[in-house]
């Protein structure tokens, strides 16, 4: 779906079959798509990457869709939210725990909740005992 490098439709009508068949499937009222982008590909972003504590930083804004039974409907979050607030969510979905080391659990620490997006509850994982 990089603009440029090839057609963007290709992409959209990818996605819009993988959508398709997993709600018309049994999984569908258990189930959360999560679909992102690894970057903006190259589309202007008027916004300065957020700055986190002992990081590098994030880069530029990309779009995150939660399709789901469990979606809030017509809701934009304005949390900020990054790759690893999907990592904490698995964690805590599956009971994982946080990540092993300090510098991994402040890290994990620092990203918006994808939660935000659900209507179900749901939270940070647990520390690890």
């Amino acid at each position: 779906m990089h603009p440029g490098g090839g057609n963007v439709m290709d992409g959209v009508e990818f996605l819009s079959k993988v959508v398709q068949d997993v709600q018309n499937s049994s999984i569908w009222p258990n189930s959360a798509i999560i679909v992102l982008w690894d970057e903006s590909g190259g589309w202007y972003d008027h916004v300065p990457p957020p700055q986190l504590a002992n990081t590098e930083g994030l880069g530029a804004r990309v779009p995150v869709l939660v399709i789901s039974p469990f979606a809030k409907t017509n809701y934009n979050s304005h949390q900020q939210m990054d790759f690893v607030s999907i990592l904490r969510f698995i964690q805590w979905n599956w009971n994982l725990g946080q990540l092993p080391t300090a510098a991994q659990a402040t890290r994990e620490q620092q990203s918006g909740d994808l939660c935000d997006l659900l209507t179900s509850p749901c939270g940070a994982p647990t520390p690890a005992q």
